[in-house]
């Protein structure tokens, strides 16, 4: 059957005798002149038509090979009329030589086939060496910010996004409207939270106070300053924190709360419409917002603010009169603090915690053995609240104290340096020694001979002559002193000069800038915020110099740590 051959070359087969290829190899122009189409490859039957199928494989095989190295064989020399020469090595690569396995008897369409994805596999990692070659040859180009202005407007470099958690509903796992708890099921209830050994009722009287048809409404505008320890109070706290007759019966403790007005709480805790993008991302949690204002015993311990009853101040009887125990409170706060929750129109009974208190001794006297009653109260504090007239009096009141302060430290700074140079002056009378050139021993009295004998330190005792002689050896060894001293003053004089100065004027220099920085930071001590709030001056000798105040959120107080378990 007539066929158009297009090989490349011939080579011949191992496995055949030269007497069985040599008709095929006598006739190589009709393979090369596929010009003619009239030009036909016959073949007879009789002599071996098994090696001519076996060549027309092999050529087949042989043929997508060649096609996958183009760029050798564009090389390779045009080769002339004859393929009676011996194979030649076409590939210019040192690569090592395959030996080509004869195509079995039964190998068909499949196998070609099977060589495409083979030459796909092959030109992709082809691609991927040449990418991987480029990009070791190449240096990274760092971006620039013309590149990718959009980019550029959408993030800034100098905030990162933060990845706001999906917000998720907690429903409580044990009832809200539940009157009280015993030891066993804070234990169960709040795995974390430290409970007192002598722990063993809790009433929860806030049921009564904000039923669940009635709740606790927000919105109140409330906020506290902590003033430094150094800024005095503009009023004299005359309250008592721990009388003589203090008794251990009866505690009352506050909560004041601080909160943001309802606006800004929703502008902080959810997202408008009309919010920018920022604003979105940066939104709180409640929890966070809504703050209380404690007591610090130590570093981080927090503490409710309050005292122990007293029945000479506060009244008899706190179990049947409930303004008993908020006399308490009020007199407890006013000493700690320095907030006067008189103001105060509504008193909730927030919560009533009992203790099994053993026998103690409290400032020399012993306390016997009792249950000890602890009273939480929830005050409408936002009524202490100054106005901004009276936020503005307070400020002024605060900045003519630090005038009045810093004019009392220069006058006092002045008396003592006047007292200083004055006791200097008194000490230079009597023990400055006259200069040598100014004494004349031999014409000196005696008691002056001994002053100046005195004050070189020299005996005094002694005739007149003596007393001459010990002072003339004493002044020529002054003399000789000086002139040394002049003359290695006088090498080192120039030398010295401008680096006195230099150091000098940067001593200078270093001192006033310490001096400024600490005016400054002693001026905004005494300068009170813009908008108005509760002025709190902690009470700095209670609990044994270590009481201080703090305004922790509601999320940072129940934030129970494995540490908080003593």
């Amino acid at each position: 059957m007539p066929f158009k051959w297009n090989a490349q070359r011939i080579q011949t087969l191992p496995n055949q005798n030269q007497s069985q290829t040599q008709p095929l190899l006598k006739t190589p122009p009709a393979v090369l002149q596929p010009i003619a189409p009239q030009t036909t490859f016959g073949v007879q039957a009789q002599p071996q038509p098994q090696s001519l199928l076996q060549a027309q494989i092999s050529a087949a095989s042989i043929t997508p090979l060649l096609q996958t190295q183009p760029q050798p064989l564009l090389q390779q020399p045009q080769q002339k009329a004859g393929l009676l020469q011996p194979p030649v090595r076409i590939v210019s690569q040192p690569q090592p030589a395959r030996r080509l396995d004869p195509p079995s008897r039964f190998s068909g369409r499949n196998d070609r086939g099977d060589q495409v994805p083979n030459r796909k596999d092959d030109r992709s990692r082809e691609r991927e060496r040449d990418r991987r070659r480029s990009r070791e040859r190449s240096p990274q180009r760092k971006r620039s910010r013309e590149r990718s202005p959009r980019r550029e407007r959408e993030r800034s470099p100098r905030r990162v996004r933060r990845v706001v958690p999906r917000y998720t509903v907690q429903f409580s796992k044990f009832s809200l409207d539940c009157p009280s708890c015993d030891m066993m099921e804070l234990r169960r209830r709040y795995q974390n939270l430290y409970i007192p050994s002598d722990f063993f009722d809790a009433q929860f009287t806030w049921v009564d106070a904000f039923p669940l048809s009635r709740p606790f409404q927000l919105g109140n505008y409330c906020n506290f300053y902590v003033m430094h320890r150094e800024v005095e109070s503009l009023e004299k706290n005359m309250a008592i924190l721990d009388p003589p007759d203090a008794d251990h019966l009866y505690s009352a403790k506050v909560m004041l709360m601080a909160s943001p007005s309802m606006e800004d709480l929703y502008h902080k805790s959810c997202a408008l419409a009309e919010d920018p993008q920022e604003l979105r991302d940066g939104f709180q949690h409640p929890a966070r917002l809504v703050k209380f204002l404690v007591g610090m015993k130590g570093k981080d311990e927090a503490m409710a603010i309050g005292g122990h009853w007293s029945p000479s101040l506060d009244g008899p009887d706190p179990e049947k009169d409930p303004s008993v125990l908020i006399k308490t409170a009020i007199r407890c706060c006013k000493a700690l603090t320095g907030i006067d929750l008189s103001v105060c129109t509504q008193w909730y009974r927030f919560a009533e915690i009992r203790y099994h208190r053993p026998e103690e001794t409290h400032k020399g006297r012993t306390v016997p053995a009792h249950v000890e009653t602890v009273v939480l109260f929830f005050p409408d504090v936002w009524h202490c609240l100054p106005t901004r007239s009276e936020w503005e009096t307070l400020s002024r009141g605060y900045k003519q104290q630090l005038v009045e302060k810093l004019q009392g430290e220069r006058k006092e700074a002045d008396g003592e340096q006047d007292e200083e140079e004055k006791d200097d002056g008194e000490a230079k009378e009597i023990s400055t020694p006259t200069h040598w050139s100014k004494l004349d021993p031999k014409t000196m009295k005696v008691n002056d001979l001994r002053k100046e004998l005195e004050s070189r330190t020299l005996s005094s005792k002694g005739l007149k002559s003596q007393l001459i002689a010990r002072l003339t050896k004493q002044l020529k060894v002054e003399e000789q002193k000086e002139e040394q001293k002049e003359l290695e003053k006088s090498e080192k004089e120039d030398e010295e000069e401008d680096d006195r100065k230099s150091e000098d004027d940067k001593e200078e220099e270093e001192r006033k800038r310490q001096e400024e920085m600490e005016r400054q930071r002693r001026e905004r001590r005494y300068i009170l915020p813009d908008e108005p709030a509760i002025i709190v001056h902690p009470n700095w000798a209670a609990k044994s110099g270590k009481f201080d105040c703090s305004i922790m959120s509601l999320s940072v107080l129940l934030d129970y740590r494995l540490e908080d378990n003593k």
